[in-house]
């Protein structure tokens, strides 16, 4: 249980490095804030009545929380797998099944807990505690398949960051754009593996000198990859403001 535990607090340091992923994890409450008080308030301005669409407002709810927080799991363990880590981790004493428990079920208990409060606090319809509990439930059920989804049909962490859609759905000059994403991280990935960034470099005899930002690796890479997809909407995950606007 302690090394269970020990790993989640990893992967939640590691979430709150990126801007991105620890945001979402915060986007449940605001959504529900927003569909709260603003609803009804809509209502009022307009004199039109969404009343007959509260359940699906409770729905989106429901589903919010477990599946923005799985997905933040889903890009940290193919951040492990890219990197090559998450195989070692079977001759750990956390094992294998520590190391899916802890990627799939620790989130999926943690985001049911969220949704649950979510939809106690914010939920349009007066909906019963039994009722409640089912939703986070399926909720949390719903966002494990998600993450084993993106998890199985992303070949890398950047086909995850956009959300696993393939070569084939994209046009000429997207793939080009993704192409160039991809030769951006790799070059970020060389400079890890040197030491560094490049700082200075000297032609006579070939020497360079390397330092390191302040950014964590992933978010060097993640940089590397928005200067050619972050207007494309291809790195598009649901939450705004968490990028600065970049163009290549």
């Amino acid at each position: 249980m302690k090394r269970i535990l020990s790993s989640a607090i990893q992967v939640f340091k590691q979430i709150k490095s990126d801007p991105m992923m620890f945001a979402a994890c915060f986007t449940p409450f605001i959504m529900g804030a927003l569909i709260k008080f603003g609803i009804p308030l809509f209502e009022r301005i307009t004199k039109f009545s969404l009343q007959g669409y509260y359940p699906i407002f409770d729905l989106l709810l429901s589903i919010m929380a477990p599946v923005l927080l799985c997905f933040a799991f889903a890009m940290i363990t193919l951040e492990e797998i890219d990197d090559k880590v998450s195989r070692y981790f079977s001759i750990t004493p956390l094992g294998k099944s520590g190391y899916l428990f802890t990627r799939l079920g620790v989130p999926s208990i943690i985001s049911a807990v969220i949704a649950f409060i979510v939809l106690l606090f914010f939920s349009l319809e007066k909906l019963s505690v039994g009722m409640t509990v089912c939703l986070a439930l399926l909720g949390s059920v719903q966002a494990i398949i998600v993450s084993l989804m993106i998890i199985t049909l992303s070949g890398n962490k950047l086909e995850g960051m956009t959300l696993g859609r393939t070569a084939g759905d994209l046009a000429p000059e997207l793939l080009e754009r993704c192409r160039m994403a991809l030769c951006a991280v790799a070059e970020e990935l060389r400079q890890e593996q040197q030491g560094g960034e490049v700082a200075s470099a000297t032609n006579d005899g070939y020497s360079e000198t390397y330092v390191t930002s302040g950014r964590s690796p992933a978010g060097r890479r993640r940089d590397a990859a928005w200067l050619w997809l972050g207007n494309t909407g291809l790195m598009y995950r649901g939450v705004d403001g968490c990028w600065p606007v970049a163009k290549p």
